[in-house]
């Protein structure tokens, strides 16, 4: 459940036009990886997923188009910039300066740069409290706007004094999340970095994504539209896992993982089981992309080894495999001719030598000589085939367990 407060038209209708992108660019992407597990013929799911690559880098243009900014924006949107600030030395005790006449007067002589000060005065039954903030760098005096409260409810003049105060400080409006969340223990990352602050302060108007991780719960992400000089609450609730649970994890870890085409975490990631086939997409840079295809009621799955990059993909792989046993495979069985062939030849040869030499005590040398010639060089034609033959044999059965290892 997410419940933000207020955030104004203009906000509401960016923060809409954006999630809009944001779905348009996972159901691309989700058909993308559709095409990539269920279309056998190669031509087209080529062409397929050409156009699904089209439409998918056209929706993420349309989202970037919404969410790009400059670095220097960027830049003044961090809190790194800013500078601590202290309190009067003898603010620890309690004590408060005596009413303010001489605002400069009074910083130099305490060693004060900034001050607040006013007046509260009674006002038929209310309080009136009227603030003014001197900046000593520069001599100059911010008034602040009179606000009016009940004796027994301050509560409100507070927090309306509160943010013109400050911004009367810093010089600049600035926007203020606070963040509730459940579980209070969720893992909270904000513009992807952990932070263990419920608060954070910008100064540009821009977009904080946030995501939650907790150990049996569905992870939780979310984007809110951030505007200098509104403060805005938000309550973010983690639904936990009732019906099991099953990790998504990859070697190495730390790829992100897109479920049905919306970006659900990093590995190692616990999802919910669920009751319908999902598709899980693992990318990590300098790494192929890799799909998963999550059947009903899954509870375990093995770790996935994510395999860097080559150009090639699952399908290039699988084809090559296949190709090269099927290219040894047909190598082999050429040679098999010349094998039984010369092996024929080799066996007439000596089957005759061994009917001559047992029909004649005395054989023609001429003809001798030319049986004996034939006899080694089939054989030795023979011995070669074979040799080669069985060298081709073994080169197919190590294509052939590659190949298997590559459809594993």
């Amino acid at each position: 459940r997410l419940h933000t407060e207020p955030v104004g038209q203009d906000g509401q209708d960016y923060s809409l036009a954006v999630e809009k992108a944001r779905t348009a660019v996972a159901q691309a992407r989700y058909s993308l990886d559709m095409m990539t597990i269920s279309e056998d013929d190669a031509l087209k799911r080529q062409a397929d997923r050409y156009q699904a690559r089209i439409a998918l880098h056209k929706a993420k243009a349309a989202l970037l188009a919404l969410l790009i900014q400059s670095p220097s924006d960027e830049q003044k949107g961090m809190q790194s910039g800013l500078k601590p600030l202290s309190l009067w030395s003898s603010h620890a005790t309690g004590a408060l300066i005596q009413p303010v006449s001489n605002p400069a007067g009074v910083c130099k002589e305490q060693g004060i740069d900034i001050l607040v000060y006013g007046t509260v005065r009674q006002l038929s039954g209310f309080l009136a409290c009227k603030l003014y903030v001197y900046l000593a760098a520069e001599d100059r005096i911010i008034e602040v706007p009179e606000e009016y409260a009940s004796p027994d409810n301050l509560e409100p003049m507070v927090l309306a004094l509160t943010r013109p105060t400050a911004t009367a400080i810093m010089g600049r409006a600035y926007a203020r999340l606070t963040l509730a969340m459940d579980p209070p223990h969720a893992r909270l990352r904000i513009d992807d970095r952990d932070t263990a602050s419920r608060q954070l302060l910008v100064y540009e108007e821009r977009n904080v994504s946030i995501s939650l991780n907790a150990p049996n719960y569905v992870p939780l992400s979310t984007d809110v539209l951030l505007v200098p000089g509104i403060d805005t609450a938000l309550s973010l609730s983690m639904v936990r896992l009732e019906g099991g649970s099953y990790t998504v994890a990859s070697e190495p870890q730390g790829a992100s993982v897109y479920v049905d085409g919306l970006l659900a975490g990093t590995t190692p990631l616990e999802l919910p089981v669920s009751e319908a086939p999902r598709i899980a997409r693992l990318s990590m840079p300098g790494m192929e992309d890799s799909i998963l295809l999550i059947r009903p009621g899954t509870t375990e799955l093995p770790a996935l080894v994510l395999q860097a990059d080559d150009g090639q993909g699952f399908k290039g792989r699988f084809a090559a495999a296949k190709d090269g046993f099927y290219n040894a495979l047909g190598w082999f069985v050429a040679s098999l001719p010349l094998s039984v062939l010369s092996y024929g030849t080799f066996s007439s040869y000596q089957s005759t030598l061994a009917n001559l030499a047992a029909q004649a005590p005395v054989i023609d040398p001429v003809r001798a000589d030319a049986l004996l010639t034939g006899f080694y060089t089939t054989q030795t034609v023979f011995w070669v085939s074979a040799a080669a033959s069985a060298g081709l044999a073994v080169h197919a059965i190590v294509r052939l367990v590659l190949y298997i290892r590559s459809a594993n």
